[in-house]
């Protein structure tokens, strides 16, 4: 599949490859993500995301990565009670949580959305040593986690695995 793409303000024109390396990131054009809706069964459905992270520097990084996969982020959140706030107001089909912001630590923040909403979709962002956190998020309601430094790969199989247990839980429940 030939299109062209960006990458650190130079235009290419070349394949696109499969899986872009989490080195890079590519801003894809509208006729590559029209062929990716084709090949997905014509579904083409561009879900919600909220970012929650005190480090603006993380949330710009984790944006990109996500709107690259093909993900509209709604909002961005800098303390766990934005994150709620926003959650409620946007309502998005899945959440990424910072372990440790103020005003609500990530523990705190998914309790505070799943109580709120128990369908929520939340996947916990963590560096190393933060064990203990992810395991209380985990236990809090959260269904993901993704370590930092983020990598493309991770990012792009735990918030599909999210999503299509979501979207599978919903077909049972309908039938």
């Amino acid at each position: 599949m030939h299109s062209e793409f960006s990458c650190a303000g130079f235009r290419h024109s070349s394949v696109l490859p499969l899986r872009a390396r989490h080195e890079f990131i590519f801003k894809l054009d509208p006729l590559w993500a029209d062929e990716m809706g084709e090949s997905l069964g014509g579904k083409k459905v561009m879900h919600r995301v909220l970012i929650a992270d005190d480090a603006p520097y993380m949330r710009k990084l984790l944006r990109e990565l996500v709107e690259t996969l093909g993900y509209e982020v709604v909002a961005e959140a800098a303390t766990g009670l934005e994150a709620v706030e926003l959650f409620a107001l946007y309502q998005p089909d899945i959440a990424t949580v910072d372990t440790v912001m103020p005003q609500g630590s990530g523990v705190d923040t998914v309790r505070m959305i799943r109580n709120r909403f128990p369908a929520a979709k939340i996947v916990m962002a963590s560096s190393l040593g933060q064990e203990r956190l992810v395991e209380d998020a985990m236990a809090a309601g959260a269904q993901g986690f993704i370590g930092k430094p983020y990598q493309f790969e991770a990012v792009e199989s735990i918030l599909a695995l999210v999503l299509e247990k979501s979207e599978d839980s919903d077909d049972r429940e309908s039938d």
